[in-house]
């Protein structure tokens, strides 16, 4: 027996209510929730729920206040997961983040307080696994590894801390290479006085076009114009090259750590 019935809800003007918060919902599965609330079958589980409610109005009223934060729709970033070994982005990351902490301090806050909240209790309990345990925080390890703009920050892997050092020191190297190439073109009256430049990943110098066969390197580019053209100097190449093998690291050991950062929520 359902008691409350679509047209018996629009008699009593239920729906209006149901509509108001329909426009307060995040999501599909809030919406599927909330088409189900009629369906409490018989009296006993209505006075379930009112008294569940009831337990609700007196946390807020009277106990100490706790936010929900700012409610995101995660469910399009979980089918992204797939299989194994995919990646969430950074931006989807925080969002899972976010998520994730508001769930464990509202799990926590409600759990803390069962002899209060039995009924409030029972319902996270029935979400948790094993609500004894330990929480697992995979929240916390994305808050350790990914910055508020989604970047992946140094400190995420000890790899990665290695390579980003080692990454700057060859950036420093090939650029001084470059500019000592720069200057000896300059003072031969091959290049005006500018700075090196990147083309296709690597550091060039800009050099007037007729005199490109004088300076020693690898033409890359020319200017629209068809005047300067833009040459790796040959004293550069290994440390261009350098610089593009731990830029290829850096690129595999963020992919990697956005894997595992990913997993604890596929």
């Amino acid at each position: 027996m359902h008691p409350l019935t679509e047209d018996g809800a629009r008699k009593l003007g239920l729906q209006v209510v149901l509509e108001r918060i329909r426009d307060h919902l995040v999501g599909e599965r809030s919406a599927d929730k909330l088409d189900g609330f009629l369906q409490l079958d018989g009296l006993e589980a209505v006075r379930d729920a009112l008294a569940t409610v009831s337990e609700m109005q007196d946390c807020l009223a009277f106990d100490d206040p706790f936010s929900l934060g700012e409610i995101l729709d995660i469910e399009p970033i979980l089918a992204q997961l797939g299989p194994a070994g995919l990646a969430l982005d950074g931006s989807d990351l925080l969002i899972l983040e976010r998520t994730a902490r508001t769930w464990d301090e509202l799990s926590s806050y409600f759990l803390e307080r069962r002899d209060k909240l039995p009924r409030l209790a029972s319902l996270i309990e029935t979400a948790l696994e094993n609500p004894d345990d330990a929480p697992d925080l995979p929240w916390k390890q994305i808050e350790i590894s990914i910055d508020e703009q989604g970047e992946i920050r140094d400190g995420a892997s000890s790899e990665l801390t290695r390579i980003r050092k080692a990454l700057a020191s060859a950036r420093t190297h090939a650029r001084k290479a470059a500019m000592d190439a720069l200057k000896h073109a300059v003072s031969s009256g091959y290049a005006t006085e500018e700075q090196p430049t990147v083309r296709g990943g690597r550091l060039v110098i800009p050099v007037r076009a007729e005199a490109k066969r004088k300076v020693d390197g690898f033409v890359h580019d020319a200017s629209a114009s068809g005047q300067t053209v833009y040459i790796e100097p040959a004293a550069s190449l290994e440390s261009n090259n350098r610089v593009r093998e731990l830029e290829l690291e850096e690129v595999r050991e963020c992919h990697a750590i956005r894997v595992r950062l990913s997993e604890p929520f596929r």
